[in-house]
Protein backbone atom coordinates (compact mmCIF):
# COMPACT_ATOMS: atom_id res chain seq x y z
CA UNK A 1 0.00 0.00 0.00
CA UNK A 2 3.04 2.15 0.78
CA UNK A 3 4.32 1.74 -2.50
CA UNK A 4 1.06 2.40 -4.04
CA UNK A 5 1.27 5.92 -2.55
CA UNK A 6 4.47 6.47 -3.12
CA UNK A 7 3.85 5.95 -7.00
CA UNK A 8 0.86 8.47 -6.46
CA UNK A 9 2.96 11.27 -5.09
CA UNK A 10 5.70 10.81 -7.51
CA UNK A 11 3.51 10.77 -10.23
CA UNK A 12 1.49 13.95 -8.56
CA UNK A 13 5.30 15.96 -8.38
CA UNK A 14 5.69 15.35 -12.07
CA UNK A 15 2.73 16.59 -13.00
CA UNK A 16 2.66 19.69 -10.83
CA UNK A 17 6.92 20.27 -12.31
CA UNK A 18 4.74 19.89 -15.91
CA UNK A 19 2.13 21.97 -15.38
CA UNK A 20 4.18 24.55 -13.88
CA UNK A 21 6.43 24.67 -16.90
CA UNK A 22 3.69 24.28 -19.24
CA UNK A 23 2.23 27.29 -17.56
CA UNK A 24 5.59 29.34 -18.35
CA UNK A 25 6.76 28.16 -21.62
CA UNK A 26 4.33 26.18 -23.54
CA UNK A 27 3.81 22.57 -24.25
CA UNK A 28 7.12 22.66 -26.45
CA UNK A 29 8.87 24.44 -23.62
CA UNK A 30 10.50 21.45 -21.87
CA UNK A 31 11.26 17.82 -22.82
CA UNK A 32 10.57 14.73 -20.77
CA UNK A 33 14.07 14.08 -19.47
CA UNK A 34 14.19 17.99 -18.58
CA UNK A 35 11.53 17.46 -16.74
CA UNK A 36 12.39 14.65 -14.82
CA UNK A 37 15.55 16.25 -14.25
CA UNK A 38 13.37 19.15 -12.37
CA UNK A 39 11.96 16.83 -10.48
CA UNK A 40 15.05 14.70 -9.54
CA UNK A 41 13.79 11.67 -11.59
CA UNK A 42 15.45 9.34 -14.16
CA UNK A 43 13.79 10.02 -18.00
CA UNK A 44 13.29 6.47 -17.96
CA UNK A 45 11.23 6.46 -14.56
CA UNK A 46 8.53 8.70 -16.27
CA UNK A 47 6.97 5.82 -18.51
CA UNK A 48 5.88 4.13 -15.29
CA UNK A 49 3.62 7.19 -14.64
CA UNK A 50 2.62 8.28 -18.39
CA UNK A 51 2.50 6.59 -21.04
CA UNK A 52 3.73 9.36 -23.46
CA UNK A 53 4.64 12.72 -23.49
CA UNK A 54 1.32 13.28 -25.25
CA UNK A 55 -0.60 11.53 -22.29
CA UNK A 56 0.87 13.60 -19.68
CA UNK A 57 -0.05 17.10 -21.60
CA UNK A 58 -3.47 16.14 -21.85
CA UNK A 59 -3.41 15.19 -18.34
CA UNK A 60 -1.86 18.97 -17.25
CA UNK A 61 -4.82 20.12 -19.40
CA UNK A 62 -7.19 18.48 -17.53
CA UNK A 63 -5.86 19.70 -14.50
CA UNK A 64 -4.99 23.12 -15.93
CA UNK A 65 -8.78 23.12 -16.79
CA UNK A 66 -10.13 21.97 -13.15
CA UNK A 67 -7.53 24.26 -11.11
CA UNK A 68 -9.42 27.05 -13.41
CA UNK A 69 -12.14 26.09 -12.87
CA UNK A 70 -12.04 26.50 -8.73
CA UNK A 71 -11.30 30.38 -9.61
CA UNK A 72 -14.26 31.26 -10.54
CA UNK A 73 -15.83 34.53 -9.34
CA UNK A 74 -18.16 34.40 -6.41
CA UNK A 75 -21.00 36.26 -8.46
CA UNK A 76 -23.47 37.65 -5.78
CA UNK A 77 -27.51 37.33 -6.36
CA UNK A 78 -27.72 41.39 -5.78
CA UNK A 79 -24.82 42.44 -7.86
CA UNK A 80 -23.23 40.10 -9.77
CA UNK A 81 -21.68 42.52 -12.76
CA UNK A 82 -19.35 44.13 -9.54
CA UNK A 83 -17.99 40.65 -8.90
CA UNK A 84 -17.59 39.55 -12.97
CA UNK A 85 -15.98 42.65 -13.53
CA UNK A 86 -13.72 42.15 -10.04
CA UNK A 87 -13.34 38.59 -11.54
CA UNK A 88 -11.77 40.29 -15.91
CA UNK A 89 -10.01 42.88 -13.48
CA UNK A 90 -8.02 40.25 -11.65
CA UNK A 91 -7.29 38.02 -15.08
CA UNK A 92 -6.14 41.07 -16.56
CA UNK A 93 -3.65 42.23 -13.50
CA UNK A 94 -0.28 42.73 -13.70
CA UNK A 95 -0.12 39.79 -11.03
CA UNK A 96 -2.06 37.43 -13.51
CA UNK A 97 0.34 38.38 -16.36
CA UNK A 98 3.53 38.52 -14.01
CA UNK A 99 3.10 35.03 -12.53
CA UNK A 100 2.37 32.59 -15.67
CA UNK A 101 3.01 29.33 -13.38
CA UNK A 102 -0.35 30.43 -11.73
CA UNK A 103 -2.30 31.31 -14.72
CA UNK A 104 -5.17 30.41 -16.69
CA UNK A 105 -4.94 27.54 -19.33
CA UNK A 106 -5.88 29.89 -21.96
CA UNK A 107 -3.37 32.38 -21.27
CA UNK A 108 -0.54 30.04 -21.46
CA UNK A 109 -1.65 27.70 -24.34
CA UNK A 110 -4.09 29.62 -26.54
CA UNK A 111 -1.38 30.45 -28.92
CA UNK A 112 -0.34 26.37 -29.37
CA UNK A 113 -3.67 25.40 -29.89
CA UNK A 114 -3.51 24.29 -33.65
CA UNK A 115 0.18 22.45 -32.81
CA UNK A 116 -1.68 19.97 -30.40
CA UNK A 117 -2.62 17.06 -31.72
CA UNK A 118 -6.75 16.64 -32.22
CA UNK A 119 -7.43 14.50 -29.35
CA UNK A 120 -5.64 17.55 -26.66
CA UNK A 121 -7.08 20.08 -29.33
CA UNK A 122 -10.40 18.40 -27.97
CA UNK A 123 -9.25 18.49 -24.56
CA UNK A 124 -8.73 22.44 -24.30
CA UNK A 125 -12.11 23.13 -26.42
CA UNK A 126 -14.08 21.06 -24.03
CA UNK A 127 -11.90 22.71 -20.79
CA UNK A 128 -12.48 26.41 -22.59
CA UNK A 129 -16.64 25.36 -23.06
CA UNK A 130 -16.56 24.42 -19.38
CA UNK A 131 -15.25 27.72 -18.24
CA UNK A 132 -17.12 29.46 -20.83
CA UNK A 133 -20.53 27.64 -19.34
CA UNK A 134 -19.70 27.91 -16.22
CA UNK A 135 -19.19 31.58 -15.88
CA UNK A 136 -22.65 32.50 -18.01
CA UNK A 137 -24.61 29.75 -16.30
CA UNK A 138 -23.19 32.06 -12.62
CA UNK A 139 -24.46 34.70 -14.35
CA UNK A 140 -27.39 33.77 -15.63
CA UNK A 141 -28.24 32.38 -12.02
CA UNK A 142 -27.63 35.44 -10.39
CA UNK A 143 -29.82 37.26 -12.40
CA UNK A 144 -32.73 35.01 -12.45
CA UNK A 145 -32.46 34.77 -8.46
CA UNK A 146 -32.15 38.55 -8.49
CA UNK A 147 -35.46 39.08 -10.81
CA UNK A 148 -36.87 36.34 -8.79
CA UNK A 149 -36.64 38.31 -6.11
CA UNK A 150 -37.86 41.48 -7.61
CA UNK A 151 -41.16 39.52 -8.49
CA UNK A 152 -41.67 38.33 -4.66
CA UNK A 153 -41.19 41.91 -3.57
Amino acid sequence: MEKQSSKVHTRQRILSEAVRVIRETGTKGISVAALMKRVGLTHGGFYAHFASREALVEEVLKHMFHEASTFKPAVSVTQPAPKLAGFIDRYLSEAHRNAPAQGYPLTALVSEVAHLSQPTRQLFAQGVDALHTSLILQRSQAALKQRTLELMA
